[in-house]
C-alpha cells in the first residue's frame, strides 16, 4: 500500500504502567498514533516495524513461541497467553510489506530493526487500515484477516469480504476467520459461500468453517451436505470432516452413506 508523504507522529511520554512489547535485537520507540494510521506512515524515512495493542480485543487466544521472529514466524513450541494481542506491520519504502499477530507478552526478534509502537489506537481506525490492507495488498491479507477477526464487531466485516472479495484467497480466509467467531449470522454464511461461491477452494474452506462450529450446529449442515450437494468435492470434505467429530451422530450419517 503506497502511502503519501504526510506528517509523521510525534515521540511522546507514555504513563509507566502502558504495556510495552518484549523487543530484542532492535529500537522500541512509543508514539501516539494518528486518527489515520495509512496516513501516519510516511513515504520515506520510516521504513520498519509498527505495533499497537489491538483494542477492545474479542479474544486473547494468541500463541507465541521460543524463537519468535517478527520477520519469520516460528511454528515449533507454540504456547498460549492471555495478554492482550496485538498486531505489528513491516514498512519498506512506504509500503506495508508483512502484518503479523501476537501476545503483547511475545519475546520478538526485530531483527536490527526499529519497532514503534504506537499508543491510542481506536477500534475504527484500526479496522480501516486493516481492510484497506485486505483491499490493496493481497499479500499480506492474511495477517490483516486474522488480525481483524480480534475486534469486537467484525463479523459483518469478514462477511462483506467473504461474499464479495474479488479474490478467492481473501474470501476464503475471511470464512476461515468467520467460523471462529459465534453469532446466529455465521452458519448461514458458510452455507451460502459453499452453495454459491464460483472457486471450489473456496467451498472447501466454507465446508471446514462448518466444521469448526459446534456440533449441534455443524453435524446437521455436514450431513446435508455429504448426501446432497452437487459438487463431488464439497461431498468429499463433508464427509472427512464427519470422521473427525467424536460424536455418534456423524457417524451415523457416515455408516448411511457408505450404506
Amino acid at each position: 500500500m503506497k502511502i503519501a508523504r504526510l506528517a509523521f507522529f510525534s515521540l511522546i511520554a507514555l504513563p509507566l504502567f502502558a504495556q510495552l512489547p518484549r523487543i530484542s535485537n532492535g529500537t522500541l520507540k512509543r508514539a501516539q498514533a494518528a486518527s489515520n494510521l495509512a496516513a501516519q506512515i510516511e513515504a520515506r524515512g520510516t521504513d520498519g516495524w509498527f505495533g499497537y495493542e489491538i483494542p477492545g480485543a474479542a479474544t486473547h487466544s494468541v500463541f507465541c513461541s521460543s524463537s519468535d521472529s517478527l520477520d519469520i514466524r516460528s511454528r515449533g513450541d507454540l504456547h498460549p497467553l492471555s495478554s492482550p494481542p496485538a498486531v505489528f506491520y513491516r514498512v519498506d519504502d512506504g509500503r506495508v510489506t508483512k502484518v503479523r499477530l501476537y501476545s503483547v507478552e511475545c519475546q520478538l526478534d526485530a531483527a536490527g530493526r526499529t519497532v514503534t509502537w504506537l499508543e491510542g489506537v481506536d477500534a475504527r481506525a484500526s479496522m480501516t487500515f486493516l481492510r484497506s490492507l485486505v483491499d490493496e495488498n493481497t499479500r499480506v491479507a492474511e495477517g490483516a484477516l486474522a488480525a481483524m477477526s480480534m475486534h469486537e464487531g467484525s463479523v459483518d466485516v469478514l462477511l462483506d469480504l467473504a461474499k464479495n472479495h474479488a479474490e478467492p484467497r481473501v474470501r476464503g480466509k475471511a470464512l476461515f476467520w468467520l467460523s471462529q467467531q459465534a453469532g446466529a449470522k455465521v452458519a448461514p454464511a458458510l452455507r451460502e459461500a459453499v452453495d454459491r461461491d464460483p472457486d471450489t477452494k473456496v467451498k472447501e474452506q466454507a465446508v471446514f468453517g462448518i466444521a469448526q462450529l459446534p456440533n449441534d450446529q455443524s453435524i446437521p449442515l455436514l450431513a446435508d451436505l455429504a448426501r446432497k450437494h452437487s459438487n463431488p468435492s464439497v461431498r468429499k470434505r463433508a464427509v472427512f470432516w464427519l470422521g473427525q467429530k467424536d460424536d455418534p451422530r456423524a457417524l451415523a450419517v457416515i455408516e448411511e452413506i457408505l450404506r
